[in-house]
């Protein structure tokens, strides 16, 4: 199938803007909005590197430190006492994680773990978090703008698992990831974030068998390949026309 062209690219990703808002992405990236506070802020933080899959903190157990993402990605998870995990939202550069226990003295409600290589987060403990919120100028604004980031995700996910089939949810976090983390190559757009099949189903909240058969079907169809361990979309135009027709 042929490339998707630069400019057809362009006008595609201006309707994804209109048709999937960013506020409705459960994709977390706060690096473009606040730059310089963003810098005062990190300043005052230890700077760790970290390698893929570590867990900064655990669902129902507290923890010392509050991060802030510099580069890579996060992955934010929910799970039972059985083992089952659930994808609740993404945290990319500029997010800020664990911060509700340094608030509210609970435990954590939820798991974060790296989800690239050399993840570069900073740190700070609990208190000194606190202090600066009183401290640095703005932060303050920040920290309602992070809250009202997340719960907009969470309320998003109820929303589209109440309403949405599997296959819409799936091709819904395709857009996603192509707005967030897509980068243009000679093969179409390259998907800068590795995941598997469960991985994304536990993201669009189904199951591997479900995700397996549609990708199936989107490789079959020339809509995307996989390369080593990323995924390319070779026909951009088929989703944004899969969710445009269905009004989802």
């Amino acid at each position: 199938m042929e490339v998707v062209k630069i400019s057809t690219l362009k006008q595609t990703m201006a309707d994804f803007d209109v048709l999937l808002p960013e506020y409705e992405s459960p994709w977390l990236f706060f690096s473009k909005k606040m730059p310089s506070l963003l810098e005062d802020v990190q300043a005052k933080m230890e700077l760790c590197t970290y390698k893929r899959n570590t867990i900064l903190f655990t669902q129902g157990e507290e923890h010392p430190y509050v991060y802030i993402v510099g580069t890579g990605v996060v992955r934010i998870l929910t799970g039972d006492e059985n083992g089952s995990e659930k994808h609740l939202m993404i945290a990319g550069p500029g997010s800020l994680l664990g911060n509700l226990s340094s608030l509210d003295g609970y435990p954590s409600l939820f798991t974060a773990a790296t989800a690239e290589e050399n993840c570069r987060l900073y740190r700070t403990t609990g208190p000194i978090f606190t202090r600066m919120t009183a401290e640095i100028p703005g932060f303050k604004d920040f920290l309602i703008q992070d809250l009202c980031a997340k719960m907009r995700i969470l309320a998003g996910n109820i929303s589209s698992l109440s309403f949405q089939t599997a296959d819409v949810r799936i091709v819904r976090a395709f857009l996603y990831l192509i707005r967030e983390s897509g980068t243009r190559c000679g093969r179409g757009i390259k998907i800068n974030i590795p995941f598997t099949h469960q991985e994304m189903a536990d993201l669009v909240y189904s199951n591997r068998v479900t995700v397996s058969r549609f990708f199936s079907r989107l490789k079959k169809e020339g809509v995307i390949e996989k390369v080593n361990r990323y995924y390319y979309i070779r026909d951009v135009g088929y989703f944004y026309n899969y969710i445009n027709e269905l009004g989802a």
